[in-house]
């Protein structure tokens, strides 16, 4: 699902047609997808699936529903999706700390906010910027004399955290999608004997996935791990290709900054466009130098709807 040729489901056509296992792709128009915002499916599924610790997840929704509605799943199905191999397997690491003997606490939680608060730039002030270290600092249980850690140890702090607060509250309560339109599933690399072998593995071995993709390149199942790229681009790889010197040309005419700001309403046609498109373009475009990715804007949909606006909390 996605738009058209974008690079995730390009990959996965590749992989099926490679291992010869039937394919099929979902469109959603922006009428569609419009459609969603304000409707009694996507009210019903914030009732099913919130619980108030984090954002419900949206990501296959319409596919799903879209599939269902065409009676292309059939009843005895168990969908099965890759939750969280990049994770579990150290993709999340941030290279701080896999080249650093020493990383100060404010370094630790300077990542984790950046990674994990930053879905609207407004509400990174300064104050609210203190009151979330504090609060990750009191997860984490770090000491205040503590100032340095091992890189070993940020790594462990780092994906704890993920795994606590993002993990277990974000992206498995996406599985809530599935329960939500009465379908059975299953999460094979969330098995407890794959997870603990990760959580025990040494931080050079689960860097950038070290150990995971030797294994995989070594294992290459019918080929699939070395005969296709897995590379994610943005847009289209022709899109990507056209797009690369045009950008270089404006970072030399009008800046950096200003190149960004321009790229950041094309962001609205990326691969992520059929999310952007529940919205609409002139909402889009209203937030777009301030928003993340589409969370940002389905979170401040859902705020709303539990009667809270999103500007209240630039004072919190």
């Amino acid at each position: 699902y996605g738009p058209q040729q974008n690079a995730d489901a390009e990959i996965a056509r590749k992989v099926a047609n490679h291992l010869r296992v039937p394919w099929s792709y979902v469109i959603t128009s922006g009428q569609r997808a419009r459609a969603l915002l304000g409707s009694k499916l996507l009210e019903d599924y914030w009732n099913f699936a919130d619980g108030l610790c984090a954002v419900p997840n949206h990501q296959d929704l319409i596919p799903l529903t879209t599939l269902l509605e065409t009676g292309k799943i059939p009843s005895d199905v168990v969908v099965v999706n890759g939750q969280t191999g990049d994770f579990i397997t150290g993709g999340h690491i941030p290279a701080t700390f896999a080249r650093a003997e020493v990383v100060r606490t404010s370094t630790l939680l300077e990542a984790i906010i950046t990674k994990h608060y930053g879905l609207w730039r407004n509400l990174m002030t300064t104050k609210n910027l203190s009151v979330i270290g504090s609060r990750i600092r009191s997860q984490l249980e770090l000491e205040p004399s503590l100032v340095d850690l091992t890189g070993a140890e940020a790594a462990a702090l780092f994906e704890l955290w993920e795994y606590r607060e993002r993990q277990a509250k974000y992206i498995v309560n996406g599985q809530r999608i599935y329960d939500f339109l009465g379908l059975r599933w299953d999460l094979p690399l969330w098995d407890r004997g794959f997870v603990t072998l990760w959580r025990d593995m040494t931080l050079n071995a689960k860097y950038n996935q070290t150990l995971y993709r030797d294994w995989l390149e070594s294992w290459d199942y019918r080929g699939v791990f070395t005969d296709i790229s897995s590379r994610i681009t943005a847009w289209p790889t022709f899109a990507s290709n056209t797009l690369l010197p045009f950008a270089l040309a404006l970072r030399l005419t009008i800046g950096r900054s200003n190149r960004d700001r321009l790229f950041r309403y094309l962001n609205y046609f990326d691969r992520f466009s059929d999310h952007y498109k529940v919205f609409g373009f002139r909402t889009f475009a209203r937030h777009a130098q301030i928003l993340r990715n589409p969370a940002s804007l389905y979170t401040k949909a859902w705020l709303e709807y539990n009667g809270i606006q999103l500007n209240s909390l630039a004072s919190y």
